[in-house]
């Protein structure tokens, strides 16, 4: 039997008060949070997008279904994504971001270190399109791959810590990333725009990559996303959020 899951009113952060639709001067696209979700049993068939937009991807398939955990960081739920069950949520042909700048803020833990794994992928494609967050190369560190060419950090910055990321890229003006509220240098960038192929032939993905691939051993809590380059102020509201509720 599936059952919704969801302890909070639609568009609130609990006990926080805050909104993610209050900041962003309405650019919000996707809320994720593994509170609100659709179960099947024990594991998540959807992970309900709080935005109000329905950009929630699913799982049909039982077997490749993440394990809902009650409790985990700060005693908050998070869903478990098992790369050897090749657990993922998928929503496809959806393009979030065009070709315009965006936010991005993750809230994950990655349980085991695995080259080449992804833990969110939007405007996927399998020609490699799109903004991907994950571990990249043979010697894994946190990259953020944009358009196929990747944006990371050095690869002693690996962990398997609980972490709140956030990437920001402007066309023209590169990408900047921020570690549990701290900027983080970059080992390579990019200033190029979004490219076409990613467009509405990508796809939303948890877990892994569009086509069956790059799986992770991943603990997911939460996922906020704006078509815009938020201000410092906006992105400091949404970090303090984040570190709050999930004491980072």
């Amino acid at each position: 039997m599936n059952r919704f899951r969801n302890r909070q009113r639609r568009g609130s952060g609990g006990s926080s008060g805050f909104s993610a639709g209050a900041v962003g001067a309405g650019t919000l696209k996707m809320w994720l949070r593994a509170d609100t979700v659709v179960l099947n049993g024990a594991d998540v068939l959807t992970l309900t997008d709080k935005s109000g937009l329905g950009n929630s991807p699913t799982q049909a398939a039982g077997p490749n279904q993440p394990l809902w955990v009650a409790s985990a960081q700060n005693s908050k739920p998070c869903v478990r994504y098992t790369a050897a069950n090749s657990d993922c949520h998928v929503k496809g042909a959806t393009d979030l971001l065009g070709t315009g700048p965006y936010t991005v803020f993750l809230v994950i833990q990655d349980r085991t270190i695995i080259a080449d794994s992804c833990y969110f992928g939007l405007d996927d494609t399998l020609g490699g399109a799109g903004v991907f967050f994950g571990l990249r190369n043979t010697s894994p560190n946190r990259n953020a791959n944009h358009t196929n060419v990747a944006t990371h950090a050095d690869d002693a910055m690996q962990s398997t810590a609980p972490e709140i990321w956030c990437m920001q890229y402007t066309a023209g003006a590169g990408p900047t990333f921020q570690l549990n509220g701290t900027t983080v240098a970059l080992a390579n960038s990019s200033t190029s725009g979004l490219l076409a192929t990613g467009g509405t032939n990508g796809a939303i993905t948890v877990g892994g990559r569009t086509g069956g691939t790059d799986f992770s051993d991943l603990d997911f809590y939460e996922a906020i996303v704006y078509s815009s380059n938020l201000s410092a102020a906006d992105r400091g509201r949404a970090t303090a959020y984040l570190r709050g509720r999930y004491n980072l």
